[in-house]
Formats: structure tokens, sequence, C-alpha cells
């Protein structure tokens, strides 16, 4: 039995003189005073392949309600990547995440990055107040639209048009993707999905 917190690696078994490494496995028993006891068997989940797509450069947004709550998210991704834990993971899985699995709220900021290295650079600037010219900012009222919303519109479809045909040319695609991220913090409706078509998500 286990009486104080360790780290727990997975078990290393050798079988006919080869070592096999078995998933981590926890037992827990809940013993209750009228009888009734229970027991269930934990396995840790396998290990997926995080898989890298190659695209010259990539989207980050990060937003937040208030000035001070984007700041904290500056500097929570900030801290993220620079954990050691998390090395393995790809920028466009965290380019997606951000963009796709996030709500998007009035205090907004975006980079066109080009490495994991660049956005942290990015981010450190950000948090020391500094400017950048591949950083986007802005504040917009969720409760209008933006000055000709159904023209921009327009624009942004033939935008994400445009990136499929630019890929090769990494200035075109590095400009279109910064016409993405400026019309994003002046509050226009982004398709994240149709950016992120064709890539893995995890």
């Amino acid at each position: 039995l286990q009486h104080e917190l360790s780290d727990r690696h997975q078990p290393e078994i050798e079988e006919s003189g080869r070592k096999k490494i078995y998933p981590r496995r926890a037992g827990i028993s809940s013993f209750g005073a009228g009888g009734s006891n229970a027991h269930v068997i934990l396995e840790e989940a396998p290990e997926q392949k995080l898989e890298t797509i190659h695209k010259p450069y990539f989207v980050i947004s990060l937003s937040g309600k208030t000035a001070e709550a984007l700041k904290q998210r500056e500097v929570d991704l900030f801290n993220w990547l620079n954990d050691a834990t998390h090395d393995s993971t790809p920028l466009n899985l965290i380019s997606y995440t951000l963009n796709k699995g996030r709500s998007h709220f009035s205090h907004r900021a975006a980079w066109v990055v080009d490495s994991k290295e660049t956005l942290k650079a990015e981010l450190e600037q950000a948090i020391s107040n500094k400017k950048s010219k591949q950083c986007f900012t802005g504040v917009i009222d969720k409760h209008s639209k933006p000055e000709d919303d159904a023209i921009y519109t327009k624009v942004l479809k033939n935008s994400f048009e445009e990136l499929n045909q630019v890929i090769k040319s990494n200035k075109e695609y590095r400009e279109t993707l910064s016409a993405l991220a400026n019309l994003y913090v002046k509050g226009y409706s982004i398709d994240w999905e149709l950016l992120h078509q064709g890539e893995p998500t995890q």
C-alpha cells in the first residue's frame, strides 16, 4: 500500500527475456456500514499520438471578458507552453483548441506564428505590454454587429478559399491569416471549423 505522495510509473515486467510495459491500474473500494460493498478497477487510457500538420503559419486567438482576464489568459498560455510536459503538443492542435474549442469574449488578441517558440516570444512581449506587428488586439461590443458585417462575411469566405491557393507562398499565407486575425479582433465572425478543415483534432 502507498502511504505517501509519489510518482507512480508504468510497471515494467520482463517476460521471456523481453521487457514489457503495462498501463497503470488502480483499485478503489467502498465499504458501506449496512454491508454493501463496491469495488472498481481503473486503467489509464492508452497514449494518443499527437499528429502534426505542416503549415507555414497558424492563428492563435485568446480573449477575456475584461482586459485583466485577457492578460491572465496570456500568462496562463505562456506558462503552459513553458511546461516541459506539453512539449509534444504540436502547434496545430494548440491553434485548433484555442480557436474552435473556446468561447470568444469582448477583449481579444490574436497572433500569426510559425512555431511554439515564436508564440512564446510573442506572449512574453504581450505580457510586458510591448507592441508587435504579429499581435492584433481589439475590444468589441458584443451587443452590436461590426460595420459592413455582410460585406466582410463575403471577404472572409474568399479569404478561406485563398488559403488553399497560397499555402505554398509563406508571405501570402501569412498576410491572409493576418487579415483574418485582424477581422477577428474587430468582432467579425470567423468560421474556425473551415479554417482548420482537414486538420487532425484530439
